[in-house]
């Protein structure tokens, strides 16, 4: 999953002698907050509450009343019945349990987080829903990459202060 949506402040242009510190920063930046979004969100992505702040979209019985026969001949009344439980994303468990498990790939321009959770590409929208960011989680990752790269870039500056 590409973090694409985070709004991360323009400087303009690095100067020549600040660019081997730059892409330090920014490298460093983009892969704090792939495990910071890893370690704190993604368990989130299968939780109701999470579903309904990004907008999921309504699965099959989940607009039926509860209890009728079109209710548990339904997706999510075959998902209560057979395994107790109506979480988005969720049928056995198994992909919540995969994506668990990610790649962390970090360049200059961007971090990856990349997971093998294959079942998310059963239905269309279900990788979507999967990748979609809140507003709350863009500040607060937007937030995180400031502080990183404004503290290895100033580390940088520090030591090169020493040595002058």
């Amino acid at each position: 999953m590409e973090i694409r949506a985070i709004k991360i402040r323009e400087r303009g242009n690095v100067p020549r002698s600040m660019a081997k510190q730059h892409r330090q920063a920014s490298r460093e930046a983009y892969q704090r907050i792939a495990e910071e979004h890893h370690r704190e969100n993604t368990p989130k992505r299968f939780t109701v509450e999470h579903g309904q702040a990004a907008g999921y979209q309504k699965r099959s019985g989940e607009a039926l009343a509860f209890g009728t026969k079109a209710f548990w001949g339904s997706y999510t009344g075959r998902k209560l019945r057979k395994y107790g439980h109506m979480l988005p994303l969720v049928f056995t468990g198994e992909t919540r349990n995969r994506a668990r498990m990610a790649t962390i790939v970090v360049t200059t321009n961007r971090g990856q987080l990349r997971y093998q959770v294959n079942a998310l590409n059963f239905n269309p929208w279900t990788r979507d829903e999967f990748t979609r960011l809140t507003t709350a989680e863009v500040d607060s990752l937007g937030q995180i990459w400031e502080e990183v790269y404004n503290r290895v870039l100033d580390k940088d500056l520090d030591q090169g202060m020493r040595f002058v």
